[in-house]
């Protein structure tokens, strides 16, 4: 018997076992998914209101027909094979229904109302109430909370009145509130270049924002780039010495790619020139970008802005972009975050612990290598690899990376990823990468915003950029000409100086070089080991020259501005800063350790603390005398009074008054009183004669 004659027989035996009244289990359980009984929902009585000329004529009268009530459109269903169509309403304080029919032979239109009432006070309100409305538009507007802590804080605060609110009633009034602002336009092309050209004059104030912009907008291309920034902002190209720059996604609804920026500080704090709006991201985005900032510096302050220095990711449209405008590129940095990520991703397929061993060595290249080493250590890198791969199974991926490594990463515009390429240069995008991150999260509130509400948030952030910088006030963000010397610095180098390691001086190429060892390496430094880092590349295996470039450290000293010293160790690479140019700029006499008032009470002795005074008793002391607070009746009470000591010895407190009162600036002349003999430490023996008081027992015959 087939599977199908089975069930169905079941279904037959379920059906007779219903008729006799006898029901199994059994025969439920195996019929409890095959067979689902359902119930048809109560009939709606509909009573015909009303006859009209037009389907719109219907709809116009519906909104007056009862009082506090609102129709909202449910359904339309057309009618299969019949004469009309039904278009369904619903009360929205209630379940009461209504349509209009629309016949299909004329033009005309019937209502129909159900055959119940109104029920408003027992039905489902629907909508979030006014005080509920209130809070979500506080929270949203001024302080600025994204909707899931919205959502949160209405959820930690029902006993105060609130109501629950879900993600999607929640959005549609934030997005309908948005559209009632004075400030929103069409998402039309049209009103994104009207907005633009509104702001395109340079205000007087230096926190106004204003753009500059090109358009094309013809039958066949559509492109547009639209530059924001401010007065203040273009001032920093001053004090640039190189410029970083990237683009980011994910801003807008229609995805139109965000170029940022700037520059850094010595303290790694970024400094962004402006943003950029844009179709594509092509060399002449970036192009124009830079062209915009380089004339504005010009036009505004007279300034000639011109570099040649580019931090950005790989993008050869950066790079492009950059060289178009300002000739010709003397570094290209590029970010090590970006290489170490591609990194990792191509060493897929290694084993776990031979993939740790090569970023382990990359790594190592990336700290310590100098600019003139590099070629060497890439070599080295190159030979110790392509032989560990003759005896390891992943040889063929080995292979495959190393030609990957020197395709992608030691072109002309692609090596500039170690830290010494750039000496006091960083080394990574990360300032400029997290300015693109806090914009997703207080801008944004990390959504994609229609043309008219990422404007607002251009304006605001802009100007809030600009405001921050504003030197007027103390607490607003400083351009650092020189890195700031932390707590933390200042202890490293002070316990740095108390190992007292051996500073050797050494000249090599005009240059005066401090060598000194580094904290791991016990012996002292030397200057055969100075002369062969600065001179020698014969090292034979890459471990060796790992060793020995991470063993020796070497400073430049900045005599007029010590904080400007340069290091060799990775710490300086990272900092600008670090214990070796602290240290030594203290050994030759240009800083101090500061004094540190950290508060510290001591700890309380061990042991049973003293018996205190009692209050107001009269005491001897035998402190020093203070003459200014000295009266003439006391000097008559100490003048010739004799105090006891323990040993029944007599001292004198000699004064000698020099006048018969004490007017203003008189002068007391006093003895001091002859040193005792020092008391005897430990516990102080009994006399014999009161021991055998006590225990006359023990008396001597």
């Amino acid at each position: 018997m087939s599977e199908s004659d089975d069930s169905s027989t079941s279904v037959l035996q379920l059906a007779e076992n219903d008729q006799n009244g006898q029901d199994t289990d059994n025969d439920y359980e195996h019929n409890e998914d095959s067979v689902i009984m359902t119930k048809r929902g109560k009939a709606k009585i509909y009573n015909e209101y009303q006859r009209y000329s037009s389907y719109h004529e219907a709809v116009n009268i519906i909104s007056d027909m009862f009082e506090n009530s609102c129709w909202g459109k449910k359904n339309l269903k057309k009618g299969k094979g019949a004469n009309s169509d039904k278009q369904y309403f619903k009360c929205s304080n209630c379940s009461k229904m209504l349509y209009i029919e629309k016949p299909k032979t004329h033009s005309g239109a019937i209502i129909f109302i159900e055959n119940i009432d109104h029920d408003h006070d027992h039905g489902v309100k629907q909508g979030i109430p006014d005080k509920t409305k209130e809070v979500i538009l506080k929270k949203y507007f001024e302080e600025k909370l994204p909707p899931k802590k919205i959502m949160r804080w209405l959820r930690d605060h029902l006993n105060e009145g609130y109501v629950e609110v879900d993600s999607i009633q929640l959005n549609n009034f934030i997005q309908n509130q948005k559209k009632k602002k004075k400030d929103f336009i069409k998402l039309d092309l049209a009103g994104l270049k009207d907005w633009v050209e509104s702001k395109s004059n340079i205000p007087e104030s230096e926190d106004e924002l204003f753009t500059v912009s090109k358009w094309l907008i013809t039958p066949e291309k559509i492109d547009f780039k639209v530059f924001f920034t401010t007065k203040r902002l273009i001032s920093y190209t001053r004090n640039a010495k190189f410029i970083a720059a990237d683009a980011t996604y994910k801003l807008t609804w229609l995805n139109y790619p965000v170029l940022l920026c700037g520059t850094t500080d010595f303290n790694k704090a970024f400094h962004p020139f402006g943003v950029m709006l844009s179709k594509h991201e092509t060399h002449e985005e970036f192009s124009f970008m830079f062209q915009t900032i380089r004339e504005l510096a010009q036009k505004i302050y007279s300034f000639n802005f011109d570099v040649h220095i580019l931090l950005a990711d790989a993008a050869m449209a950066i790079t492009n972009g950059f060289i178009s405008v300002f000739g010709n590129i003397e570094k290209r940095i590029v970010c090590w975050s970006h290489v170490e990520r591609h990194i990792k991703d191509n060493l897929k397929g290694i084993d776990k612990n031979t993939k740790s061993k090569i970023k382990a060595d990359i790594v190592a290249i990336q700290t310590f290598t100098t600019t003139s080493h590099f070629s060497t250590a890439w070599q080295l890198f190159h030979q110790k690899w392509s032989n560990e791969s003759n005896h390891n199974s992943s040889s063929q991926l080995i292979q495959n990376f190393l030609t990957y490594f020197s395709k992608n990463w030691l072109g002309e515009y692609t090596c500039g990823w170690y830290e010494e390429y750039a000496k006091g240069l960083p080394s990574t995008n990360n300032s400029l990468e997290s300015t693109n991150n806090v914009i997703k999260n207080e801008g944004t509130f990390r959504e994609l915003l229609p043309m008219n509400e990422f404007l607002s948030c251009v304006q605001e952030f802009i100007t809030n950029w600009s405001k921050d910088r504003d030197p007027k006030f103390i607490t607003t963000k400083k351009f650092a000409e020189f890195p700031t010397v932390s707590t933390h610095e200042w202890t490293l180098a002070f316990q740095w100086v108390k190992l007292d390691k051996r500073i050797i001086k050494i000249n090599h190429s005009e240059n005066l070089f401090y060598m000194c060892t580094s904290t791991e390496i016990i012996h002292e430094a030397t200057k055969s080991e100075g002369k062969m880092y600065l001179d020698s590349n014969l090292w034979l295996t890459f471990d060796e020259y790992v060793s020995f470039i991470n063993s020796i450290r070497f400073v430049t000293i900045n005599t007029s501005r010590w904080e400007l010293s340069i290091c060799s160790c990775p710490n300086w690479n990272k900092e600008l800063l670090c214990k070796h140019t602290i240290g030594i700029s203290y050994k030759l006499g240009l800083n101090t350790f500061p004094g540190l008032n950290l508060h510290i009470e001591a700890n309380a002795r061990r042991g049973r603390r003293k018996k205190a005074y009692e209050a107001l008793q009269p005491r001897t002391s035998r402190g020093p005398v203070n003459p200014l607070m000295m009266t003439q009746e006391n000097i008559d009470l100490v003048d010739g009074s004799v105090f006891s000591d323990e040993n029944n010895q007599s001292s004198e407190i000699l004064v000698t008054q020099t006048t018969s009162s004490l007017p203003s600036g008189s002068s007391i002349t006093i003895s001091a009183l002859p040193k005792q003999a020092p008391r005897k430490r430990g516990r102080p023996k009994k006399n014999r004669q009161d021991k055998n008081d006590e225990n006359p027992s023990k008396k001597k015959k």
